[in-house]
């Protein structure tokens, strides 16, 4: 009967991949909450719709509708990683969730997973 335990270095590079995949997201809140409080994403959307009027020539409906586009990529990107993490988590064996968990216990809380 063949053996249906992972091999070492398959578990190995997930474990890598799941903390790689896991600093990109943080990576990307980080910055997505930055973007929130400088330039606003409510006010982008209130530029675009004439509600706020644009404060200078250079920021045309085109460049804040560039703006609002690379938002909602930035939104999907996330949205895909906190999936993979979590499926990748689920992969792992319950000794190796354990250490993840132990090592990334903050970034963990911080993302609310």
């Amino acid at each position: 009967m063949p053996s249906t335990k992972i091999p070492p270095l398959t578990l190995l590079l997930a474990f890598i991949d799941l903390d790689n995949e896991l600093q990109e997201l943080l990576h990307l809140e980080v910055a997505m909450k930055l973007y929130d409080q400088t330039v606003g994403f409510r006010n982008l959307t209130m530029m675009v719709t004439g509600a706020i009027p644009i404060s200078d020539m250079i920021s045309t409906k085109a460049m804040l509708g560039f703006h609002l586009e690379a938002w909602e990529q930035a939104r999907e990107k996330e949205e895909y990683l906190e999936r993979s993490v979590l499926a990748r988590f689920r992969q792992l064996p319950d000794d190796m969730k354990y250490i993840f968990v132990r090592a990334h216990r903050s970034a963990l809380n911080d993302l609310g997973l």
